[in-house]
């Protein structure tokens, strides 16, 4: 006889604009706990669903890790503290984008996190409009130095190898070609980020 595990859903994000909804679920399947990220596309030109098919397994990875960076600004305890009083929510991206991530960052409108609307920014010269901080594998300048200059309240995300154990807040890694993330929940308090409870029982936590 087959045993099936009770599922609950314990929070849920809904981000939206005119292309996309995304939903951010957390499920709780027996002992174990999921992040589960949702991509419904609104737009049903038929040029386009071809273009995203033939597409689809290197923009998957670009939609689900932008998907993520919202979902980890989105499940912050003392948001109030650090969102409350800006006028948007920035997103900076490090590094060179390949085309496929280019089609995913730079061409995706506005998602609203907390009544606020969030923009990307490619390599700013400045990181004053920063939230969260996102560098890429390829990212070729000094990462100390580059988390030194970072103020308190911004997360920090990277998916360079052992990028937390520099002092980085979550670092992406893939396993059997699926992405996850580790949390080091010391570097997150001590820079002012207080990760929900639920957030920090699906990474891997350091």
């Amino acid at each position: 006889m087959m045993l099936l595990k009770s599922v609950t859903i314990n929070e849920v994000r809904i981000l939206q604009n005119s292309n996309n909804i995304t939903l951010c679920v957390i499920l709780r399947v027996g002992k174990a706990c999921y992040l589960v990220v949702i991509i419904l596309f609104l737009n049903n030109n038929s040029a386009d669903a071809n273009s995203a098919k033939q597409n689809k397994a290197l923009i998957t990875e670009a939609e689900v890790k932008l998907a993520f960076l919202y979902s980890f600004i989105s499940f912050t305890d003392n948001r109030h503290s650090l969102y409350a009083d800006l006028d948007h929510i920035g997103i900076c991206i490090f590094g060179t984008l390949n085309s496929q991530e280019k089609e995913v960052y730079n061409n995706e409108e506005a998602k609203v996190i907390y009544n606020k609307n969030v923009i990307i920014y490619n390599n700013p010269y400045k990181i004053n409009n920063c939230n969260l901080v996102y560098y890429l594998k390829n990212f070729n300048k000094n990462l100390d130095h580059a988390l030194l200059s970072v103020k308190k309240g911004i997360i920090t995300v990277g998916e360079i190898p052992f990028f937390i154990d520099k002092g980085g807040m979550v670092g992406f890694y893939k396993i059997r070609g699926k992405v996850r993330f580790k949390i080091n929940s010391l570097a997150s308090r001590n820079r002012g980020v207080l990760f929900n409870a639920k957030l920090l029982e699906l990474g891997e936590n350091t």
